[in-house]
């Protein structure tokens, strides 16, 4: 076995060659792989390194590395030392500037006039490891600052500020009305709201029933000084049955609608009545019958007025936005619109029915539900129940009736028993010479006025069948059997308005009601006995309808005071 080698390169080697290493220095590689710049990122060169740019390299020829002649005893190269370690600075983000409350966020608005947010300029310090990491110490934050208001400009991130509190709820109190307005009255309480509405319920139960100390009060003076007349009311223009008045004739109505002023009445020999449209004054029959009164006005009730004023504006405003066509404003009565409302029952009829005009339907809701004049309507009723007890007794059973045996058709008011109202609208309302022949003939009819005129030149009330001329004021109320007196008005001056409201009761109703909610043949054909009774009562039916009418010395005694 030979004891040399060979390589592919030809060479041949024995055991005792000498053998020359590869050039390699440790240090120096080591060195130079340090003193390179880091690869970026990506496996390329740092940015700032020029990619055309060849790393240098040593230009000194490597030294021949001999193997020593024991391998033992050979030692390589060590690397050179460490450097002693550097801990490199490290870069912490500014801390936030302190936050005292949630109320002080830098906003877009606090960086007003160029300002900056303020900073600390002193540098983080840094951070330095510990030997042993349970004795290390985090540094402190920095101590919170003073409180500062917040800018008045920022609202954009500060929570919503509560809304400031309503202002302390009055006590409560009654609701004003009508019946309040009078001067130096106080708004009601709730027990006084309560008691008046269970008078004004019993007053739609039982009807009016006045006291004593009012009847008292205000009728004491006027039975002191009534208007007597020479006239006997038996002799007024009712029909056969006394469910109605006489038909007017030909001779009644030739001139009758020919407007008569106060002078020419007077010429006429007219009486004229000076009336203040206050006090209470009766009108006294030859046999001392009370067959009308001159009410007036609620007495030392500066609420009255505003009431009637307030009823006139509504009236003339619904008169003029209705624009009513011009056949309405011309009639048997006069030359003036007018509205009827409630129940009617006659010409042909088998069952009452509600008097309504659909076309207008919004105007009658509106007036019928204003408090003023729901106040009139009450306070002539009143004035019914004090001056004609009996009288106003017998209205009242028969519209009771009525009412249970119709239930589906309202009343007008609550707190009257009349079954009609009419609103005559202006501007300048005065009527013809006429007799209303369908009311109830021994009845009364409720007369109310209201306006801007001056009632010694204007307005009054004639009444034909005794050639008298009142004076009719503003609020004023008077109760007259319309049936069968015939009356009409004076004209008011042109610049001047008036309108007038009324309430009165059909005879047809009374009938109906007499005869068991049936019509005459419907009675005959049904119950022949009971229509032989009654037939036999129209003889004297007038005489009871005159009956029902108070008489003045009975009324001096329900005044008069036991001393």
């Amino acid at each position: 076995m030979s004891a040399t080698r060979r390589t592919r390169s030809g060479t041949v080697f024995s055991p005792f060659s000498a053998l020359t290493a590869a050039t390699f220095d440790f240090a120096a590689a080591l060195v130079k792989s340090v003193a390179r710049e880091p690869m970026g990122p990506d496996g390329d060169d740092h940015e700032d390194s020029d990619d055309d740019e060849e790393p240098e390299r040593d230009p000194s020829p490597p030294e021949p590395f001999h193997l020593p002649s024991d391998i033992n005893d050979f030692v390589p190269l060590l690397p050179p030392p460490l450097q002693p370690w550097e801990e490199p600075p490290v870069e912490r983000s500014p801390s936030p500037p302190p936050c005292p409350s949630k109320r002080t966020h830098t906003t877009i608005d606090d960086m007003h006039d160029d300002e900056e947010p303020e900073h600390d300029p002193s540098p983080p310090e840094p951070l330095h490891p510990s030997s042993d990491i349970d004795d290390f110490v985090p540094p402190l934050p920095p101590p919170l600052q003073p409180w500062e208001e917040p800018h008045p400009w920022n609202d954009i991130d500060e929570p919503a500020e509560r809304s400031p509190s309503p202002p302390p709820r009055p006590p409560k109190c009654a609701r004003t009305t009508i019946d309040d307005m009078r001067e130096g009255k106080k708004p009601q309480t709730k027990a006084h709201r309560n008691r008046k509405e269970k008078r004004r319920k019993k007053v739609a139960e039982e009807g009016h029933v006045p006291r004593l100390s009012a009847l008292r009060k205000h009728a004491t003076a006027p039975l002191a000084d009534p208007l007597r007349v020479d006239l006997d009311a038996a002799a007024l223009h009712a029909a056969h049955s006394a469910y109605a008045a006489k038909v007017e004739g030909a001779k009644e109505k030739r001139g009758s609608k020919k407007p008569r002023p106060r002078s020419e009445l007077i010429r006429l020999g007219f009486q004229v009545v000076r009336w203040n449209g206050i006090d209470s004054r009766p009108l006294v029959d030859a046999r001392g019958r009370i067959f009308a009164v001159l009410v007036g006005q609620p007495r030392g009730d500066p609420g009255w007025d505003a009431a009637v004023s307030d009823a006139f504006r509504h009236i003339s405003a619904e008169g003029r936005a209705a624009n009513f066509p011009a056949f309405m404003a011309k009639h048997r009565r006069g030359l003036f619109a007018v509205l009827n409302v409630g129940l009617t029952y006659g010409k042909g009829q088998t069952v009452p029915s509600r008097l309504f005009d659909s076309n207008y339907a919004g105007i009658i809701d509106r007036l019928l539900g204003n408090l003023a004049i729901q106040r009139m309507a009450s306070y002539a009723d009143a004035a019914f129940a004090a001056w004609a007890p009996r009288l106003y007794k017998y209205y009242h059973e028969h519209d009771t009736a009525l009412r249970k045996h119709l239930p589906h058709l309202p009343r007008n008011f609550a707190g009257s028993v009349f079954s009609c109202a009419a609103f005559n609208f202006g501007p300048s309302v005065w009527t013809f010479r006429h007799r209303d022949v369908l009311n109830v003939p021994f009845g009364w009819c409720a007369i109310q006025a209201a306006g801007n005129f001056d009632a010694t030149q204007g307005g009054h009330l004639v009444l034909w069948d005794l050639k008298m001329v009142i004076e009719f004021p503003h609020g004023a109320l008077i109760l007259l059997p319309s049936a069968t007196i015939a009356h009409s008005n004076v004209p008011v001056k042109d610049n001047e308005e008036r309108i007038s409201f009324t309430q009165f009761t059909a005879g047809g109703l009374i009938r109906y009601v007499d005869n068991g909610f049936r019509t005459e043949g419907e009675l005959a054909d049904g119950d022949p006995a009971e229509f032989e009774r009654l037939a036999a009562l129209k003889e004297s039916r007038w005489e009871l309808g005159l009956g029902l009418f108070s008489t003045l010395d009975e009324m001096l005694k329900k005044v008069e005071v036991e001393e």
